[in-house]
């Protein structure tokens, strides 16, 4: 499997890792929406979709699975090829607490909530939610990490075996 197909599923598995967190959250009954609030502003100022259809959901989930396999694709501009080949926690750890400095000071001031939410009243709750969800994506970069070195692993002792 080459770097890019590598780096792909890297993003997807992350992303979907917070996904499964946004699940956990629910069912323990503490809010997080951050998705849905990042679906319809794409939806209504980049596409002019009312954030009230399925097609308003389906642009938010996209976008939020874009920008996880955008950064990963920085995480291996970074630590090269190598990181498929011996992959560390805290460096994706790292990465994914670096990673929550776009959403803070870039993403929710630009949809109206301040830099690091200082517009809303919850900005402590909410400043802390982004950074947990940011260090269960470096946790899901991790663990997809060490998911495609077993692939991979598994495919080379099979290949040697004929």
């Amino acid at each position: 499997m080459n770097t890019w197909k590598r780096t792909f599923i890297l993003g997807i598995g992350a992303t979907f890792l917070t996904d499964i967190w946004a699940i956990l959250l629910r069912i323990f009954e503490i809010k997080s929406s951050g998705l849905l609030i990042i679906g319809n502003w794409v939806s209504n100022n980049l596409f002019n979709i009312d954030a009230s259809t399925t097609q308003a959901w389906i642009i938010g989930w996209t976008t939020h699975y874009i920008i996880g396999i955008a950064f990963a694709f920085i995480f291996i501009s970074i630590f090269k090829n190598d990181w498929f080949y011996s992959p560390k926690l805290p460096k994706s750890l790292l990465f994914g607490l670096i990673t929550v400095i776009f959403p803070l000071f870039i993403g929710w001031p630009i949809i109206g909530f301040g830099v690091a939410f200082s517009k809303t009243p919850i900005q402590f709750t909410l400043v802390s939610k982004a950074i947990i969800l940011h260090l269960v994506y470096g946790i899901g970069i991790y663990l997809t990490s060490i998911l495609i070195l077993k692939i991979n692993h598994n495919k080379k002792i099979d290949n040697e075996q004929f």
